[in-house]
Parts: structure tokens; sequence; C-alpha cells
């Protein structure tokens, strides 16, 4: 990161810390300056994280298994088929129920269905499979 990055970004950091208390404790002028005095003497560290990536498991050329749950998995934007038993007499796992009774329906369909093309997660965002992503 650059001086001039780091620099807007320790800025921006610290003011929005000062208007978050600010706003939590309802502070007055006093609060504000001993606030100001105390973000100055701080530093923050933008060192740099790198996220290790899920590792997702191969499931391209799985084969259909009729004792597990038929519902799609994501899998890091692969696929598959979810690998838990089945529930009773259910075509599904007690997990993929449980996402059915609170949303209505699976987000990623069923492995015996089409693969939906830009499944939309219920929290609103869309996803793109992997193997959409070359077409």
């Amino acid at each position: 990161m650059t001086a001039y990055y780091h620099n807007l970004f320790e800025e921006a950091l610290k003011k929005d810390v000062i208007k978050t208390v600010m706003e939590m404790v309802d502070g007055d002028e006093t609060t504000l300056s001993i606030l100001q005095q105390e973000i100055r003497t701080l530093t923050p560290d933008f060192t740099e994280t790198i996220i290790p990536i899920k590792k997702y498991i191969y499931r391209g050329d799985f084969t259909f298994s009729e004792h597990n749950c038929c519902a799609r998995v994501w899998n890091e934007g692969y696929g598959g088929q979810c690998t838990r038993k089945k529930k009773n007499s259910s075509r599904i796992c007690g997990k993929h129920q449980n996402m059915i009774d609170k949303y209505g329906e699976l987000w990623l369909g069923y492995t015996t269905d089409d693969c939906p093309r830009n499944p939309v997660h219920p929290n609103g965002k869309v996803h793109q499979w992997r193997h959409h992503l070359k077409d």
C-alpha cells in the first residue's frame, strides 16, 4: 500500500472511530477533545493479510448417490451433491429441510434438476458458478 493510501485510510478510520464513539456515548465537546487526543497517538496496522481460499471438493465427475441428500451445494462455486444422509423418507437432509422451512426453497435447487444460472443466496448476493464463467 502506498503512503498516500495508507494516510488516507488512517485518517478516514480515525474519523470514523471518533464519530462512532461520539454517537455511542452521546459525547460532548470535552469527550470529543479527549477522544481526538487519544486517537492521534494510535497508529493503525494495515499489514496485508492474505486470507487463504477455502478448499473445495472436486465433484465434477460425481456419481449421484440415492442414499445422500439431493440438494445441490455451493462448494466454492463448483457445485455438487450434499454428502449428508437423507432424513427419514425425505429427499433431503435435516439441514436442507430447515432451509426450505425458513426460505421456502433451496437457493441452489436439487442435483436432479438443471443448475440455476445465477443463483441468488437468501442474503441477496448473486453467485456465479465457476464452470459458467467460461461461457
